[in-house]
């Protein structure tokens, strides 16, 4: 009994120490560096990665290397992929109501103004950091710290952590239903399921639209929509991989 209040109260510090950490840092950064240059949120994004991974190191452990997977990667991507498939083909949907050229327009990042060639860098690099933060602080160590013995509540306090502080809803007031139904709810499951965080992170650097736009701005609208379609394909393919494999096991049963 002592042991599972334990857990819960690391679980619930690590709750209280990751937002405080979170809003934090987003202050300091919102006040002292409001017009920041691509340069300047490269070091806003690595030391965030730091200071978080100090408080998974405290509360858990070295999370790259304590996570045992349950799953291989491949079986965990194409699990999340699946998971994927409703956004990805609500982005297509989306993209023919308003037209490939204005959808375009649309989702361009706001901190770009004009494409240039260290932007694709600049996305690889910010996006896989705040990739690698989603899949191993936002979901592993959360989940790993309350959901053992009883996946419910680690699904819960894994995707309550996650709506919480991804995109800082408590100080900027945008609160995305898509990214915390997919990135927060989505991944929590998958995880839960899986435990895989590598499959999570190439799951989450597929969905990134800004990335994305970041590395095909020169194409245009075409290039763009290629993008989502072929995105909406890779779910589709893992789609079918998941219900074959299904049908084959149920067959040798």
């Amino acid at each position: 009994m002592a042991q599972g209040y334990s857990k819960y109260i690391k679980a619930i510090g690590y709750l209280v120490a990751f937002t405080l950490t979170v809003y934090s840092l987003g202050i300091v950064y919102k006040y002292s560096m409001p017009n920041s240059g691509l340069l300047v949120r490269l070091i806003m994004v690595f030391s965030s990665f730091a200071v978080m991974y100090i408080i998974a190191r405290v509360f858990y452990g070295n999370p790259f290397g304590k996570v045992a997977l349950s799953a291989s990667y491949f079986e965990g991507l194409i699990h999340i992929l699946i998971l994927m498939l409703p956004l990805y083909a609500y982005s297509v949907v989306a993209m023919f109501i308003f037209g490939t050229k204005r959808f375009y327009i649309m989702e361009k990042p706001g901190f770009v103004d004009v494409w240039n060639p260290f932007l694709s860098l600049y996305a690889l690099l910010f996006w896989t950091i705040c990739g690698l933060m989603v899949a191993y602080f936002y979901h592993a160590v959360s989940y790993e710290l309350s959901g053992k013995g009883n996946r419910s509540m680690g699904i819960l306090s894994t995707t309550i952590l996650f709506a919480l502080n991804y995109n800082q809803p408590l100080l900027t007031g945008f609160w995305d239903i898509e990214d915390i139904l997919f990135f927060g709810l989505g991944f929590a499951y998958s995880y839960s399921v899986k435990k895989n965080p590598l499959a999570l992170l190439s799951a989450y650097l597929l969905s990134e639209v800004p990335l994305w736009w970041c590395i095909l701005g020169p194409l245009g609208r075409s290039g763009f929509a290629t993008y989502l379609f072929m995105r909406l394909t890779i779910s589709i393919a893992a789609f079918i991989i998941g219900v074959n494999k299904q049908l084959k096991g149920k067959a040798l049963r």
